[in-house]
């Protein structure tokens, strides 16, 4: 219920960011959550959670995640240790996207804690 409830926190954190006369939807693009005590398997899963709550939204252009792989590809981009805020901005320009998301999940005690950044590409800040 936690992980719902953040989610939807994050989606109102990207409408937030909509200009009010937005005729095209804003080009979102999720880097894969980086795992800190949980496996990888356990962070892409919540990756993808976040990716398909954007599409349902329907107010998001998301990048999808294959669609990624290959645009890195052909520019030779490495994404191995690209959790910073540079490396997502570079990242974010390599798809036109206006927002990127980057974050960690970690394992506490048992729980399971996101923490998901949401990075203005054009301004290379961190929005949320």
């Amino acid at each position: 219920m936690k992980t719902a409830l953040k989610l939807m926190l994050l989606i109102s954190a990207l409408f937030a960011a909509l200009p009010i006369s937005a005729q095209e939807r804003m080009r979102v693009a999720v880097l894969d959550l980086k795992a800190d005590g949980v496996s990888t398997k356990t962070a892409s899963a919540i990756s993808n959670m976040v990716r398909t709550d954007l599409v349902n939204a329907r107010k998001f252009l998301v990048i999808e995640r294959t669609q990624m792989n290959t645009i890195l590809e052909e520019q030779g981009f490495q994404m191995t240790g690209c959790t910073d805020q540079s490396c997502a901005v570079k990242v974010g320009k390599l798809m036109s996207a206006n927002k990127i998301l980057v974050g960690e999940v970690n394992a506490v005690a048992g729980t399971l804690h996101t923490t998901i950044r949401i990075v203005d590409v054009e301004k290379g800040i961190t929005d949320y």
